[in-house]
């Protein structure tokens, strides 16, 4: 039976008029799925941790496909099915529209973190535009974009006894919204180097007067990127 929740939210229109009520729709969560929507582990099956990104929900803002926005939605980031979900009555939800975008602060082991998830970049190795990265930086020139995931996965405790435990997986890209152009994050600098003339001109600029620059660290990547949406 489909669910529906009415929030108390202000929408501004993109000619900046109109006001109206924006509805969120969503459906139960019966299985827990991949990205595909394909159904892989049932509620009943023993897998050791959580699925979610955050250990709490939290309230947070929802972006549509559509332009809608939606705000003090209670949110958290399913990393298994690589989709953002709600909760309505103490029930997760699947949105019945396309999200674009979703912002919340949650709590990883005990710490607040604010986290950003979009989808809608081209696709790239085994990605599709469906697939929502984390922006860790965000702007016009270049943005840092994180893959998370988790998986399944599988230890043999004893003979005939397996036990099965989310286990998390990562990943750096780049995004060039200039030229639509994404790219993984190669394993060293100079590789970095070797591509950063066709991605990006403004990236092969900055490197070369930032000897100093590691692509490696998250905080270099940040900081590369805040100083080229400047």
């Amino acid at each position: 039976m489909k669910k529906t929740l009415i929030l108390s939210t202000i929408l501004l229109s993109t000619a900046g008029a109109a006001f109206s009520q924006v509805r969120v729709s969503g459906t139960p969560v019966l299985r827990a799925t991949n990205r595909d929507g394909v159904g892989i582990i049932g509620k009943n099956e023993d897998v050791e941790g959580s699925q979610y990104l955050s250990e709490t929900w939290v309230l947070g803002t929802v972006i549509f496909k559509n332009g809608g926005k939606a705000e003090g939605v209670v949110l958290n980031f399913d990393l298994y099915g690589n989709k953002p979900q709600f909760k309505q009555d103490n029930q997760v939800l699947d949105f019945g529209d396309p999200v674009k975008e979703v912002v919340f602060t949650g709590q990883v082991t005990g710490q607040q973190k604010r986290f950003q998830f979009r989808n809608g970049y081209p696709e790239v190795d085994n990605l599709s535009e469906k697939f929502y990265y984390q922006v860790v930086a965000d702007g016009p020139s270049i943005q840092v974009l994180k893959y998370l995931e988790k998986v399944v996965g599988e230890e043999m405790v004893s003979i005939g006894t397996v036990k099965k435990s989310f286990k998390s997986q990562e990943g750096i890209y780049l995004f060039n919204p200039l030229n639509n152009k994404i790219i993984k994050l190669p394993k060293n600098k100079k590789e970095l180097q070797e591509q950063a003339p066709v991605f990006s001109d403004k990236l092969s600029a900055y490197m070369g007067a930032n000897k100093g620059f590691n692509p490696r660290k998250e905080g270099d990547l940040v900081e590369m990127a805040n100083q080229l949406n400047k």
